[in-house]
């Protein structure tokens, strides 16, 4: 009944209800009528939800179109994920046409609360130049904030950079330190650059 008279997070709870089957038949039709009725009062998580259920075509026909759309309504409120996940599709052309510029501004927004795998993304970015000037100096710094929480492709990338010496002073036994610290996590392009290198 609150859910019915606009209650948002009775709406909400009741998407999830239905989503997971708890003390009903599970109806990812119902849970999506429902969570969208929430997202439509703006609430972030079910924006998210339902932008989800959209990539997936759980509930709906499959539309990434429209999840863009949600998406970008959970990114403008601020949501991590959401934005991180709105430049992926940018940068993949996923229900929009492929917009790098676009793409960097929504991983860097994400980056700057502390996503790391937008915070990988963006040293990618700049240090290639793709839809940002390329920038050796700031692809470090990103790849860095990434590579000390602990992303292993981020810190592989790092040792290269050490190891060629771009945007930072050569430095062989710190691409060491950043190789080993990724082949510990089982990348295998960090265990081959560990063989190769000599300090």
């Amino acid at each position: 009944m609150a859910a019915e008279n606009g209650h948002l997070n009775s709406q909400f709870n009741l998407g999830v209800i239905y989503a997971k089957g708890r003390g009903v038949e599970q109806n990812y039709h119902e849970a999506f009528k429902w969570y969208k009725m929430a997202a439509d009062q703006d609430d972030v998580t079910a924006q998210v939800t339902i932008a989800m259920m959209y990539v997936k075509g759980i509930g709906v026909e499959k539309d990434k179109k429209e999840a863009v759309n949600w998406y970008y309504r959970a990114a403008i409120q601020g949501h991590v994920n959401a934005q991180y996940t709105l430049a992926s599709m940018f940068a993949k052309g996923q229900g929009v046409p492929v917009d790098n510029t676009e793409a960097f501004d929504w991983y860097m927004k994400a980056a700057e609360q502390g996503h790391i795998s937008a915070q990988l993304a963006i040293g990618f970015m700049y240090g290639k130049g793709i839809g940002v000037n390329r920038d050796d100096s700031e692809a470090v710094t990103w790849y860095r904030k990434a590579a000390e929480q602990g992303h292993p492709n981020a810190q592989f990338n790092l040792g290269v950079i050490y190891a060629k010496g771009r945007g930072i002073e050569k430095n062989l036994a710190e691409a060491k330190i950043w190789y080993q610290k990724s082949a510990e996590q089982g990348n295998e392009s960090a265990e081959r650059a560990l063989e190769k290198i000599n300090i």
